[in-house]
């Protein structure tokens, strides 16, 4: 199928681990299981800069490179449905996660919505996600080396600047949940 075609086509950059893993996923019945390297970094350098240090050693057969947080915050079983979506639109795009949280604290959610509305206000009139923060994202792999390689940010922050480089750079921005 054209899922598993792609999906071996996949590269996956974590944050920061210490040791390399084997991702057994089925992404589809017919697929086989993906080997998945992990880098190493010497130091804490921050999500933006680990993410875009792995992005960088993604296999030039990649078609896509997906980033997730270390902390396996969202199921990764969305990511057939996140490649259908990106191979279904016919611009270039990117496909972000959307987290839908039951049983959030109210603290939690007030700085939820806090963020979201300072990054709306500063980032009109670009639309760039309902979830910035999400760190579960599907891009093709030629934009997501040109976007990390742009960031200025580093550290946690840096998720509302790739999505704001990929809205200025044209590229849809497509959600889907996770």
């Amino acid at each position: 199928s054209a899922i598993s075609e792609v999906a071996m086509k996949l590269s996956i950059p974590f944050e920061q681990f210490s040791e390399s893993i084997n991702y057994d996923r089925s992404f589809s019945p017919k697929s086989e299981s993906c080997a998945v390297k992990c880098l190493t970094l010497r130091e804490n350098v921050g999500k933006g800069k680990a993410l875009a240090a792995g992005i960088q050693f993604a296999k030039e057969t990649s078609q896509f490179v997906l980033t997730t947080d270390a902390d396996g915050s969202a199921d990764i079983s969305c990511l057939d449905r996140m490649i259908i979506k990106s191979l279904s639109c016919s611009r270039p795009n990117i496909v972000v996660g959307k987290r839908f949280q039951q049983n959030i604290s109210m603290k939690r959610l007030v700085l939820r919505l806090g963020f979201k509305l300072t990054v709306q206000t500063l980032c009109f009139p670009l639309r760039l996600s309902d979830d910035t923060q999400c760190g579960f994202k599907l891009f093709p792999r030629k934009y997501a080396i040109t976007l990390y390689n742009q960031l200025h940010l580093d550290r946690w922050s840096h998720d509302v600047e790739v999505l704001y480089l990929a809205s200025l750079s044209d590229l849809v921005i497509l959600e889907d949940d996770v």
